[in-house]
């Protein structure tokens, strides 16, 4: 599997960052699988989302908003809609995993593999996590990050730690994806 890193991408979106500022220290996604699968997948459909660990005190169903939110923040691509209540026009087979505070054992080249629950620990001191973006057990593309400890759902710190992880994971404007894109519906 050729696999492209974008250490590139990962300098330019911490370029000019202040303390705070969310820090994307790993990108790498599979180029052939990748072109084929993403725009059939986003383009005009529910984007199947698997959120995994909440590193706040709010309701996980709060948590998930703010993410889900925040996704839809920093896409780029075709049209889509993540949810982690996927409509019947969701491509079978294909998800988005997010994990907040993975643990040693929530590796990334294991993140799509792993099912059902996902060992996550508590935030100390900063908020790291990982997403994937998944065909059934194959990483297509995948991110790690770290940002400050999170207040809440809606703190900034994690809005542009999800924000930036999606552009990252989804980067429409390089030469793989080809350029535009239309954007993410947040509902």
């Amino acid at each position: 599997m050729k696999f492209i890193g974008l250490s590139l991408v990962a300098t330019m979106l911490t370029v000019g960052c202040v303390a705070d500022a969310p820090v994307i220290e790993f990108v790498k996604f599979n180029e052939a699988d990748i072109r084929l699968a993403y725009y059939p997948v986003a383009g005009g459909r529910d984007f199947a989302t698997v959120i995994h660990g909440n590193s706040t005190k709010a309701p996980k169903a709060q948590f998930d908003t703010a993410v889900i939110s925040a996704l839809h923040r920093g896409y780029r691509g075709p049209t889509t809609r993540f949810t982690t209540t996927p409509s019947d026009s969701a491509r079978p087979g294909y998800r988005l995993e997010l994990r907040f505070a993975p643990t040693a054992r929530s590796l990334v080249g294991a993140a799509c593999a792993e099912r059902g629950q996902v060992n996550t620990g508590p935030a100390e001191g900063h908020l790291s996590m990982i997403a994937a973006f998944c065909y059934k057990d194959e990483v297509l593309a995948k991110v790690r990050g770290h940002t400050r400890a999170v207040n809440g759902p809606d703190d900034p710190a994690l809005s542009a730690l999800v924000a930036q992880a999606s552009i990252a994971l989804f980067p429409v404007s390089n030469q793989v994806f080809g350029g535009g894109g239309g954007g993410g519906q947040d509902r």
